[in-house]
């Protein structure tokens, strides 16, 4: 990974699913990684640049894949952003 293309975000999801899909055993070890960590290097680019554009408020949408810490691959996941939080009254 390169260092000037970190992507601060960690893993934020607490989902099974999630984790089955990292291959980590818990929300801990995940959070312990960018989620740069497991996107397949032909897709660092895009995927940071796509980081960037949400964070500066605009939406978009990537198809790339990702690697488990076991080396499984899983198909193509879609990044779509940014999210509303709900509001709290």
């Amino acid at each position: 990974m390169r260092e000037g293309h970190r992507v601060k975000r960690r893993v934020v999801a607490n989902e099974p699913a999630g984790l089955d899909m990292l291959e980590v055993e818990s929300f801990q070890e995940a959070e312990k990684l960018s989620l740069l960590h497991f996107v397949l290097p032909e897709y660092h680019d895009a995927f940071v640049a796509l980081n960037q554009r949400v964070i500066g408020g605009e939406s978009g949408t990537l198809e790339f894949q990702i690697e488990g810490m076991n080396g499984t691959r899983a198909g193509s996941v879609r990044m779509r952003g940014p999210y509303a939080m709900p509001r709290v009254k």
